[in-house]
């Protein structure tokens, strides 16, 4: 495989967290850049990558780098992609939701076809090897008709405010994830959302409008229900769990902490320490994601998951939003329109 040269958006946490997985782990890609506001230029040279920069213009301006990947916060990253794409680059990765602006995500989605750029959007659940593995059961017609999906999204201790205030809010950062999955689970589309979200954990959240407590019920293109419970903070740690019901079988990746052997011995049974952070969770899938992007940029792959989808996640928080505002199911149509 060729490797294609990026540049790269962001070094903060995430940003050196998927700065170093890349590096490390994923073939055909090489980091030529990075670009952020407040960058540590020395720790770019240590890194071994050749441009450090704050001005996100050499960027664009370096002809070695044909793709850009965006870990920056989510209130630039619409700019960032538009301003790619004008700059002629052809393949970008951007972390979700891009926007939660629909007129702007459709703008850049048209922009983007007729730039003939591809744009891939980092919902890194889709590359969970277990959610992976019923989504070809489910398309191999071994579940049957998918009836009903239960997931439990909680995360093992809250953000910190300041992150909290900018995130886009509880429908549109945090669970933004599972309206893929059931999508991504289900093979249909959500038609209909019914959501009440609260403020349990972190009272500073009445400051800007947000919550960090939701319950959400879905209706499906084929008449199944889905059903997700998310929370920013959960007292026993980090819990995820996915459950899918079909008209043949059913499918379910349970929660399991950092180690996943139960130990049995005459005093009891051991519980796993749970992961601290959802980066322990999905270590694999953050990293298979990247590879996904590496086949994209070399031309062996298609697109897996790009802006369209993102469009249909974000439509689905909007919905579950104005539901829990006005305490009303809201239908897709009205959102979408």
């Amino acid at each position: 495989m060729n490797e294609m040269k990026i540049g790269v958006v962001g070094a903060g946490i995430i940003g050196r967290y998927h700065i170093k997985n890349i590096q490390e782990k994923v073939p055909g890609l090489s980091i030529s850049g990075v670009y952020s506001p407040n960058l540590d230029i020395n720790w770019v040279k240590q890194q071994g990558i050749p441009q450090g920069t704050r001005d996100f213009n050499d960027i664009l301006a370096n002809k070695n780098i044909h793709g850009i990947a965006i870990f920056s916060a989510t209130k630039f990253h619409a700019n960032l992609i538009k301003e790619s794409i004008e700059a002629g680059k052809k393949y970008i990765f951007c972390e979700k939701p891009v926007s939660t602006d629909l007129d702007e995500l459709k703008k850049l989605h048209q922009l983007a076809q007729e730039q003939d750029c591809r744009v891939m959007v980092g919902y890194n659940r889709r590359f969970d090897e277990g959610l992976q593995e019923i989504a070809q059961e489910r398309k191999a017609g071994t579940l049957g008709e998918v009836q009903r999906i239960s997931i439990y999204n909680m995360d093992g201790q809250r953000p910190r405010i300041s992150f909290l205030k900018h995130s886009g809010g509880f429908f549109y950062d945090m669970v933004i994830h599972d309206f893929d999955s059931v999508r991504f689970l289900s093979g249909a589309e959500v038609t209909e959302v019914t959501a009440i979200g609260d403020i349990l954990i972190e009272p500073g959240l009445r400051d800007f409008d947000d919550v960090d407590t939701a319950s959400i019920m879905m209706r499906l293109s084929n008449n199944g229900h889905a059903m997700i419970q998310g929370s920013r903070e959960n007292s026993a740690g980090y819990y995820q769990e996915y459950k899918v019901f079909g008209s043949k079988e059913n499918r379910e990746v349970s929660n399991f902490g950092q180690s996943r052997v139960k130990r049995m011995t005459r005093q009891g049974t051991s519980i796993n320490e749970p992961f601290p952070l959802y980066a322990g969770r999905y270590a694999s899938s953050l990293v298979n994601e990247f590879i996904a992007f590496s086949k994209v940029c070399n031309q062996a792959s298609s697109v897996p998951i790009g802006l369209e989808d993102c469009i249909k996640a974000v439509e689905i928080a909007k919905a579950a939003y104005l539901s829990h505002k006005q305490s009303r199911t809201v239908s897709i149509a009205e959102v979408a329109e």
